[in-house]
């Protein structure tokens, strides 16, 4: 038998490889973070409970073969501090979390539905609700701190998310919010035609 510290010294030979073992996970439940405070490099690979709101009207819709995955493709989702945050700028986007999503139609999962009428991404909870862009969100899953390349002085914070919960339910959902503003709308076309149709009858044109 070849013994363990021979294989070794055989790498500085460059005769074969000694892969380093990888280490294991941090044991324990999850660690409940407050956002602001969640991109600390203590918390990684940890399992971690944050909370916050999905974006989910992306600038640039991200779903891609992921091996990780537990379907083999996941999404990224910005997770926001506040419902409506901005997430124009490329520097806003920076400052906000990105959640890697399992991709399918099952609970816990986020599916892409293209763009038009409604929000692009459909994200399921663990009871397989269907998540409004309002609802505030308790993500359970594990936590990613790395070196960011395109700053020098910050960290890349991504959490692989395992548990989609709704903390906070929204008043009002987004969908009912745009039809208010739609019925809105309707209704100050139809005033401005009912008084057009009142200054005719008033002020009738001649022929």
């Amino acid at each position: 038998m070849v013994s363990r510290v021979f294989v070794c010294v055989l790498i500085a030979v460059g005769l074969m490889a000694c892969p380093a073992p990888e280490e294991p996970l941090p044991a324990g439940p999850p660690i409940a973070v407050d956002y602001e405070a969640v991109c600390d490099s203590s918390y990684h690979q940890r399992l971690v409970v944050l909370e916050g709101y999905l974006n989910l009207f992306p600038r640039l819709l991200s779903c891609y073969p992921d091996e990780a995955a537990r379907t083999g493709r996941s999404c990224q989702v910005k997770l926001l501090p506040v419902a409506d945050a901005p997430t124009d700028s490329v520097e806003q986007g920076r400052t906000y979390y990105t959640m890697f999503i399992d991709e399918g139609d099952q609970s816990n999962e986020a599916r892409s539905r293209g763009y038009g009428f409604g929000s692009p991404l459909k994200v399921f909870s663990s009871d397989s609700t269907e998540i409004d862009p309002y609802d505030r969100v308790r993500l359970t899953g594990r936590f990613h701190a790395s070196g960011r390349a395109t700053s020098g002085d910050g960290l890349m914070c991504t959490l692989d998310v395992n548990q989609i919960d709704i903390a906070e339910p929204a008043d009002i959902s987004w969908a009912d919010e745009r039809e208010a503003e739609r019925a809105d709308l309707q209704a100050r076309v139809d005033s401005m035609a009912a008084l057009r149709e009142e200054r005719n009858r008033e002020h009738p044109t001649v022929d």
